[in-house]
């Protein structure tokens, strides 16, 4: 284990590259083709702080869902393993970020293997469950209605329901219980403005 000292030099890093990252992300999203540099040293930045053990860097650094691009094997590692540490530590934004169609399926296939609906959507519910499970009021309403179950099987969502009732009892029950979308990466560094238009926030908005 790091002495206090050592402790505190990351404490200091772990601050610094998130301030970095606040303050890069306006200047990349203004530059458009020429981003490339900026995007470089935001990437820099949320790996340097993730790697010391940042919560917010770590859902920062994963890829987004619709990522067109291969992961490679130790980027899928290493964002499997701050997968379940999230998890263990009842985080629900990790959650939020897992309920997305593709997004551990992406994690978990090697390069080059094609998708296959039906384990994106059982890994899609398996979250949203587990959200549900936590939540409360108009938000527990919007994710019974956004399940989609097409390519499973009755015994699927049987066991994917059992998992997430398992998961939120060993992890998640101490937890506020959750009354709208968790945080994402986008709402930390951009606040809940424009650019983050998850559908639940732009329905309460109408």
């Amino acid at each position: 284990m790091p002495g206090p000292e050592k402790e505190a030099a990351c404490a200091k890093q772990t601050a610094g590259d998130i301030e970095k990252i606040a303050a890069l992300t306006p200047q990349w999203n203004e530059c458009g083709a020429n981003s490339h540099g900026i995007e470089q040293e935001y990437e820099t930045a949320t790996r340097m702080a993730a790697h010391l053990g940042d919560m917010d860097a770590q859902l920062c650094w994963f890829p987004p869902p619709d990522a067109e691009y291969h992961v490679s094997e130790d980027d899928r590692t290493t964002a499997l393993k701050y997968y379940d540490q999230a998890l263990k530590r009842g985080d629900w934004r990790f959650v939020e970020q897992g309920a997305e169609t593709n997004f551990l399926t992406m994690l978990t296939h090697s390069a080059g293997h094609d998708d296959d609906p039906a384990e994106g959507e059982l890994a899609s519910y398996r979250m949203k469950r587990l959200l549900r499970t936590g939540a409360t009021g108009p938000y527990a309403q919007w994710l019974d209605g956004t399940s989609t179950t097409a390519y499973l099987s009755d015994e699927q969502r049987a066991a994917a329901e059992a998992w997430a009732r398992e998961e939120y009892a060993a992890f998640f029950a101490s937890q506020p219980k959750l009354t709208e979308v968790p945080d994402s990466c986008a709402d930390l560094i951009n606040g809940r403005g424009d650019l983050y238009k998850h559908p639940w926030r732009n329905g309460m908005m109408q």
